[in-house]
């Protein structure tokens, strides 16, 4: 799912990852590659006890990134569902891992930023969806507001 993912379509990716490490396990695949998203590790984008210099690969997980305009949040969520899914496939495929590593080995990247197109200043949203994805409305008010013209 999408960064505005509700709990049931969460719950629906889990289905479908754990199904496909599953078969992978049984039908001894080689290497499984899981794409993760940063929006696991989303909650200390504003965590001031934390903040983002000081997160770690042995830093525990803090699901889900808020946008702090509450614009945003009314239109692109939390993605606390979605980063949840993600986080559950994780864990899975650290516990499969360690017990079929011998015969199928899972590899996850956490990916950073990813849309559909070309990721441009004004394609970009604040909360991770590109603008055909959001929960309602066709712009979030983060558009344009980068900082950036089109020539820079």
């Amino acid at each position: 799912p999408y960064p505005n993912a509700d709990w049931g379509e969460s719950a629906q990716s889990m289905d479908h990852t754990f199904n496909i490490f599953q078969m992978a396990v049984k039908c001894h695949v080689r290497r499984v590659i899981l794409a993760s998203s940063n929006h696991v590790m989303g909650g200390y984008k504003d965590d001031t006890l934390y903040g983002p210099s000081s997160v770690h690969p042995n830093t525990p997980p803090n699901v889900g990134t808020v946008p702090l305009d509450q614009n945003t949040l009314k239109i692109s969520g939390d993605a606390k569902a979605y980063a949840a899914a993600k986080l559950a496939g994780e864990r899975l495929a650290m516990t499969l891992g360690s017990i079929y590593g011998d015969t199928t080995s899972f590899v996850v990247l956490r990916i950073g930023w990813c849309q559909p197109g070309e990721n441009l200043p004004d394609t970009l949203c604040a909360a991770g969806s590109p603008p055909e994805f959001l929960l309602e409305g066709e712009d979030d008010g983060a558009n344009n507001n980068s900082g950036m013209s089109e020539g820079d």
